[in-house]
């Protein structure tokens, strides 16, 4: 599968510009929540969005295919995330937003949590985002490069049965996709700021997870 010409054509009609203030917003909401990291690991960064927008001093991003817009201060590697080169015990949190719905099976899904354990500083945060089967379940084979079924809980038991301490579990937080007409959330800064202020509305409008472990120190 050419993946560079399906998140093209996935991403025609979005405005970059509104995912990027966006994503500013989503970055300020997780490291008010958890706490600005030292060093910050996004392991399927796409186009930078997340790391444009941390406050960490030092920022790394990986994905399989370079589409990018990344700061010049992000160290950028292009691979497979079980394959590349990192150093140990060094990131204080490492990103996984819509990334392990691409992966072929649980024993995968174990696989980049114990890479991450390893990569992690003791007492490091892996944060993990993406669509909640339970919530999403009419459009979650939408994209064609979804394969693996995953919910708040099975994702929950991965972390733990990883040796995760498990931080945080939010069954519902962000909507489904960026695939939004204009002015309407996720596609509006103002909108994203009130919604992420207003757990309520998370109830109804929430369809991906946020799961955070902690490495034991």
């Amino acid at each position: 599968m050419d993946l560079g010409a399906v998140y093209r054509f996935r991403f025609a009609n979005v405005d970059p510009e509104a995912r990027r203030l966006v994503w500013e917003e989503i970055a300020g909401y997780l490291e008010g929540r958890f706490g600005v990291p030292g060093r910050v690991l996004d392991v399927a960064c796409g186009s930078g969005e997340f790391l444009n927008a941390s406050s960490a001093k030092e920022r790394w991003g990986l994905d399989v295919i370079d589409h990018s817009q990344l700061a010049k201060e992000v160290k950028f590697l292009e691979g497979n995330y079980l394959d590349l080169e990192l150093p140990d015990s060094h990131f204080d949190m490492i990103v996984m937003s819509n990334i392990l719905e691409h992966l072929g099976t649980r024993d995968m899904v174990f696989a980049f949590f114990d890479r991450a354990m390893k990569h992690l500083s003791p007492g490091g945060l892996l944060l993990v985002m993406g669509p909640n089967f339970k919530y999403s379940m009419k459009e979650y084979f939408d994209f064609a490069d979804h394969n693996l079924v995953l919910t708040d809980l099975s994702v929950g038991e991965c972390l733990v049965g990883a040796g995760y301490e498990l931080e945080a579990h939010v069954a519902r937080f962000l909507p489904y996709s960026f695939r939004s007409k204009k002015g309407k959330l996720p596609g509006a800064r103002y909108l994203t700021r009130l919604y992420l202020r207003t757990p309520i509305a998370w109830r109804w409008m929430g369809r991906q997870f946020l799961m955070v472990g902690r490495k034991p120190r």
